[in-house]
């Protein structure tokens, strides 16, 4: 599903990132929602 494969992509940036920003975690799915 495409929706399964958002959920993916996101997992992946968010591991990549690795951050504890709040406003950019949040920032990053607000984008991995309009999806």
């Amino acid at each position: 599903m495409l929706l399964n494969q958002n959920i993916a992509a996101y997992a992946a940036l968010s591991q990549a990132e690795n951050t504890t920003n709040n406003s950019d975690y949040l920032y990053t799915m607000g984008v991995s929602a309009r999806f």
